[in-house]
Order: C-alpha cells, then sequence, then structure tokens
C-alpha cells in the first residue's frame, strides 16, 4: 500500500518509452500503481484537464528525471509530464517559426503531426547526427512524388500497434520476431508498410532530440535507410542503392 508523502522518490523516465513502460517504471520505483497511471492517460476528462488534446497520453510525457512523493495522484505524475512537454514544444515553436508548413500538406493538425513523427524519429534512431536525416527522409515519403504510394515503412510503429489495438491484429498474437509476416497485417492500423500518412498516434514519448529533429527535418537526397548493425545507418537515394545497403548490412 502506497502512503501519500510517505517518501520522495526519484524517477528517471529514458527517452523513447512508451507509456505502459512509464507506468511500469513508476511502479517499480513506488510511486503509484502501474494499472492507476495507466487508467489516468486513458481518461478523456483528466488529459483535457492536464492540456492533452489526444485520446491518450502517449507522446506528452516528456522523458526527464522526475521527484514525486510516494502515493502522489497518478494526475499529478501526468499533469507534471505534459507540462514539461508543453514548454519543450513552445520553445521549438518559437525556435522554428515556418515548421508548420512542412505538415500542412500531411495533416490538419500539425501540431500532433509534428509529435507523431517526432516519435516515430525517436524509435529508429539514437543518433544526434542521423536524427534530422531520418526525419527528412519520413517527410519526403509522404510528400515527395517520387515516392508513391506514401507510406512511412517504419517497423516500429507495426509494433506499437501490436500493444494498443484491442483485440490485438492477428499477426501479433503469435509474434515471434519475423516483422515480415507482422508488416503483411492490413488489420493493425499502426502498419505504416501498408497505410499511408502518418499512424494514428505517437508511439513512444520523444525526447528533445528527436522534437528537433521533428520540428527542423534536414532536407536530404535520400529516400531510404538501413541499420549497420553499429547504431548507425546507411542512407540511400535510390531503392537500387538500397537494396545493395540491405545484403551488405546483413551479411
Amino acid at each position: 500500500m502506497f502512503l501519500t508523502g510517505e517518501t520522495l522518490k526519484e524517477v528517471t523516465i529514458p527517452e523513447g518509452l512508451n507509456r505502459f513502460q512509464i507506468a511500469k517504471r513508476l511502479e517499480k520505483i513506488g510511486i503509484t500503481k502501474s494499472d492507476y497511471f495507466l487508467a489516468v492517460t486513458e481518461d478523456s476528462k483528466l488529459l483535457e484537464k492536464a492540456g492533452i488534446k489526444s485520446s491518450t497520453a502517449e507522446g506528452y510525457l516528456f522523458p526527464d528525471t522526475y521527484y514525486f512523493y510516494s502515493g502522489v495522484s497518478p494526475f499529478v505524475i501526468m499533469k507534471k509530464m505534459a507540462g514539461n512537454f508543453r514548454k519543450k514544444f513552445l520553445n521549438f515553436d518559437r525556435k522554428y517559426p515556418g515548421w508548420r508548413k512542412k505538415y500542412e500538406s500531411i495533416s490538419d493538425n500539425p501540431e500532433y503531426a509534428v509529435l507523431i513523427l517526432a516519435s516515430i524519429v525517436q524509435k529508429e534512431t539514437s543518433k544526434k547526427d542521423e536524427a534530422r536525416i531520418i526525419a527528412g527522409i519520413f517527410l519526403k515519403r509522404l510528400t515527395d512524388n517520387g515516392f508513391t504510394p506514401h507510406v512511412l515503412q517504419s517497423d516500429p510503429t507495426a509494433l506499437y500497434g501490436c500493444l494498443v489495438q484491442v483485440p490485438p491484429p492477428p499477426a501479433c498474437t503469435n509474434y515471434d520476431g519475423k516483422l515480415s509476416i507482422l508488416l503483411r497485417d492490413r488489420d493493425n492500423f499502426y502498419n505504416t508498410y501498408i497505410y499511408p500518412g502518418l499512424p494514428p498516434g505517437p508511439i513512444c514519448n520523444p525526447g528533445e532530440v528527436a522534437l528537433d529533429a521533428a520540428f527542423n527535418p534536414a532536407s536530404t537526397p535520400y529516400f531510404y535507410f538501413v541499420a549497420k548493425g553499429d547504431g548507425t545507418h546507411q542512407f540511400s537515394s535510390t531503392l537500387e542503392e538500397h537494396k545493395k545497403a540491405i545484403e551488405t548490412n546483413r551479411q
């Protein structure tokens, strides 16, 4: 049982965790029950009170180090994290005043679109020097007529769909790590290999590097990238180059 005000506890939320992982971390440290926190992150009235204009708090729980008393209201935790996110968002909004134009052609809600893209960039790379390149590639895939259909082709989005869709998409039920099967599942609405445009919502809670990249994506000749196995990526401009890069890096 948690006793309000019993102990002040420190919790560090790393970049890229989803709200389910954050909930488990909060419980492990002894701040609040995982189920209590998740319930708050899905409560429409509490989300509105916290200034979150979405169906869940995913994406708005800014990664940082926080201090909470054990037994504190889960709403207080969510509101604190969301307030931190809002400050960061406004900083980038002021820093890059023309950023909305990049998103108006793909979404009628640029503020939500830039957050969704930032969450995908966060899951694709942890490298600061690659984040803006990858953000630029994803925007090109959605807007450049040289890349049709306009699909993101991001593996982490489909994996997130397995986590949040109820009931789970068929391919997720017996998922054994073979992404090729997962990425053919049309019942997974986060499957960006099949569904064009951005997925329904953020897939994690991005940090400052990923947010900066989404607000200010690099202008790049690339359309493709593949992991090299050392935490970095090889970028390609054509599908032929990309296929060769896959062969090289997966031998």
